[in-house]
């Protein structure tokens, strides 16, 4: 039986997302939404007091509508795990215009993206917001899937519903809600199409370990290959061992004030004694070792998505 929040860091990184706080950068995030002929323009809207969904709420809240209109649907099981975010936003599209066809749908923007991931090496965790919308009433609801995996395989996933309002609580059909639409199967819909007991743990098409096997190889001592472009990080990997090999000035400049990048002032500090792992969809990168309060041994981290261009041969 899964746990529905399997670690502490995870337990923290969820409850940061029902409560609507921007996450920490850089970090494991995706902002995929539909085609760009179903996407509109960014729409700030302000909710009016007592209207359906929000209560008393009236925080404005930043939204890309979606066109409710039905589009090929893929089930989770049929796509790599980067691709989570478009699915759950391509369910949503088709749910709109099966069974709320009168209201108009929108994602929820946090932290600049429709569609946040946590990504820990046993769990991943996907976060979106959507809202339905008519006639000046909202229905605003959270979406939470976590997933768990054991090495290339995906053991389960379960999926959370929430509403928001005033308070947040666990989401349940409510006579208002049909004047949105029909409401009553969305969990059991949902729950089936995210179900990925038993399936395979794929990045970009990849199985998981093939994935880090591939990044491995081709930033191996010697192949001079950037993880980023522009601003510039270039690092090396051998075995557990991470090489910085040059990194852009401005990671080392704040606004005129000097900062440090893995607790380093400069590319010199960066040659040695870092560390990295892979974390489901991510890269973790590692600072060296220090004593922290207590003098207890740690590391500063700073963590990246794996991309489909460090993939590539």
């Amino acid at each position: 039986m899964l746990s529905r929040l399997p670690t502490l860091g995870f337990l923290s990184s969820l409850a940061l997302s029902v409560l609507l706080t921007a996450c920490g950068k850089p970090t494991s995030s995706s902002d995929e939404t539909p085609n760009s002929a179903d996407q509109q323009p960014d729409t700030l809207v302000t909710p009016k007091p007592g209207t359906i969904g929000e209560g008393g709420n009236t925080t404005p809240i930043l939204t890309t509508p979606i066109v409710s209109r039905p589009v090929p649907l893929k089930a989770l099981r049929e796509r790599s795990a980067n691709e989570f975010c478009q699915g759950l936003s391509d369910f949503f599209q088709n749910f709109a215009a099966t069974k709320a066809p009168t209201s108009s749908l929108s994602l929820i923007k946090e932290g600049g993206s429709t569609c946040r991931v946590d990504s820990e090496s046993q769990n991943l965790g996907f976060h979106s917001s959507v809202l339905f919308a008519k006639n000046g009433s909202y229905l605003r609801l959270a979406i939470n899937l976590v997933v768990s995996m054991q090495g290339d395989v995906f053991t389960g996933s379960q999926v959370f519903i929430d509403r928001i309002g005033p308070k947040v609580r666990t989401f349940s059909v409510e006579s208002n809600d049909q004047f949105f639409g029909d409401f009553s199967s969305l969990r059991l819909d949902l729950t089936s199409y995210t179900n990925l007991r038993s399936e395979d743990f794929r990045i970009f098409g990849l199985l998981a370990s093939d994935a880090y096997s591939r990044i491995r190889t081709h930033f191996s001592p010697g192949k001079n290959k950037a993880w980023i472009d522009n601003p510039l990080l270039r690092f090396e990997l051998s075995g557990s061992s991470l090489r910085i090999t040059e990194l852009a000035n401005t990671y080392f400049a704040n606004g005129g004030s000097a900062k440090t990048y893995l607790r380093c002032q400069d590319i010199s500090c960066l040659q040695a004694g870092l560390s990295y792992e892979f974390k489901g969809l991510d890269i973790v990168l590692y600072s060296k070792p220090y004593t922290g309060v207590g003098n207890v041994t740690m590391k500063e981290n700073i963590r990246y998505p794996i991309t489909a261009a460090v993939l590539q041969n």
